[in-house]
């Protein structure tokens, strides 16, 4: 059953308690206004005829005196009574006939506890009262006494009523029924609205895979529109986090067929070396010192793509660094020395304005080697004609690094995707470098919550500004 059904289900069951409830009550309250009525208008009768009766015994003829009594009075006009003979038999005193007529009655009312009781009679249902006369009452000659009593007026107009209230609340909560069910019905699909396209959402997500699919925001603050938003914002994250993934993963094969090309290279390179100076071992010097020299460079070639895949794929900017600390401006200058002479023959010029008191902290070997990868970026990228710019400077607790040259520059279409791995931008020398140093100096300086960015240097080549956090020992 669905849920708008079991819901206006609910509600219909929830309406018809509480019309059986209040039914109930005004079915009974109306009832007991009336047996209230009917008591008060026997307790008005009652002293008039136990003073008729008490008289009548005192007479020479009580029967004759009773009957005479009860026919001759008008309160007597509309009272029904009723009497025990003590032979068991109950006869009605008040008849039309003049003289008592035997009647059935039921036996529980001369019971010695029945107070007040339905009696069915010939002319229709009386309301009585039943009370023990003080002596019994000698009639027909003494042979039969009266013992009991029972007096009463008609409720046949008053039960009219009542079935007739009846029949007016059974119609009326029948009709209610129905329209509160069908009220029920509306209400629970105009609210279960928005879940039933949360269902419907869902379910096309599922088949037709599309996660872009959202739920029409309802603009309520109630649980359902909560409920809405809290959707369409978990699947604004998956599909963010699916984007992502995807993107990694074409990445990931994207490098996995890149490293295959990279490392097949040297190792074909390598494997044809070995393979001629097998077949043809009586090749000259030169020729056989020229082939290793050449297999020796392939090898060293396929160790440092080795060493930066591993370095790739080992380091985590969520990673704990080393805790060291050293200081900024040395080292700024050592790696300035050294890459003077990694750039060379190219010119070269080196400005340093670092405040002795500036620290850097990490690992000093990590951050060394990601300076080394851009210096040999430009070695990679620029003729030997091409010069060189190097800068370290201090600004706002950050060391700051900016790497020049006058090569020939990064293209445009090339920038974005400048730091991902295998990138290369002159296919001419391309086996000369594998593409890693940029994403390796990324990768390493990310974890040091620096930042790295490429520029076009206003020389026309490239640059590159590194910046790190740094630690003035002054506010130790």
């Amino acid at each position: 059953m669905q849920l708008r059904n079991r819901l206006a289900l609910f509600a219909t069951l929830l309406v018809l308690v509480s019309l059986a409830i209040s039914n109930v009550i005004l079915y009974t309250s109306y009832i007991a206004r009336d047996t209230a009525s009917a008591r008060t208008r026997i307790s008005t009768i009652s002293p008039v005829i136990a003073a008729d009766f008490a008289q009548a015994a005192a007479s020479s003829d009580p029967l004759r005196t009773v009957l005479a009594t009860l026919h001759g009075s008008k309160a007597y006009s509309a009272v029904a009574i009723l009497g025990y003979l003590d032979s068991g038999s109950t006869v009605e005193l008040t008849s039309q006939t003049g003289s008592p007529v035997s009647v059935r009655a039921p036996r529980s009312l001369w019971s010695p506890t029945t107070r007040y009781s339905t009696v069915m009679l010939p002319n229709g249902p009386y309301y009585m009262k039943t009370e023990t006369l003080p002596a019994p009452l000698p009639l027909e000659r003494g042979s039969t006494t009266l013992t009991r009593i029972a007096f009463g007026y008609s409720v046949a107009g008053t039960r009219s009523t009542q079935r007739q209230l009846l029949i007016i609340l059974i119609a009326t909560s029948i009709i209610s029924l129905i329209l509160a069910a069908a009220g029920a019905r509306i209400l629970a699909h105009h609210a279960l609205r928005p879940l039933t396209a949360l269902s419907d959402v869902v379910t096309a997500i599922r088949t037709r895979h599309d996660l872009t699919l959202r739920v029409p925001s309802t603009h309520h603050t109630d649980e359902v529109g909560t409920l809405t938003d809290a959707f369409n914002a978990t699947f604004d994250q998956v599909e963010t986090m699916y984007d992502q993934l995807a993107l990694q993963l074409r990445k990931q094969h994207q490098f996995v067929a890149d490293a295959s090309h990279e490392l097949r290279t040297p190792l074909v390179i390598i494997s044809s070396t070995m393979e001629l100076l097998e077949v043809h071992p009586e090749l000259p010097k030169e020729e056989r010192d020229t082939l290793l020299h050449e297999a020796r460079e392939e090898a060293d070639r396929m160790s440092t793509l080795i060493s930066d895949l591993l370095l790739l794929a080992s380091v985590d900017p969520n990673d704990q660094l080393r805790e060291e600390t050293w200081n900024a401006n040395a080292f700024i200058a050592q790696w300035m020395v050294k890459a003077v002479h990694t750039v060379a023959p190219r010119s070269c010029t080196t400005t340093i304005a670092i405040p002795d008191s500036l620290e850097l902290q990490g690992d000093e070997k990590g951050i060394e080697h990601a300076l080394d990868c851009i210096a040999a970026n430009i070695v990679d990228h620029t003729p030997e004609t091409a010069s060189a710019a190097l800068s370290g400077t201090a600004e706002n607790g950050e060391l700051r690094i900016c790497i020049d040259d006058t090569g020939p520059g990064i293209p445009d279409t090339l920038k974005p995707s400048a730091f991902d791995r295998f990138t290369t931008g002159d296919p001419s020398r391309h086996e000369k470098h594998n593409g890693l140093g940029l994403a390796v100096a990324r990768t390493i300086i990310t974890a040091h919550k620096g930042t790295i960015d490429l520029q076009a240097s206003p020389s026309g080549g490239c640059r590159v500004i590194v910046t790190l956090p740094t630690v003035d020992r002054t506010d130790v």
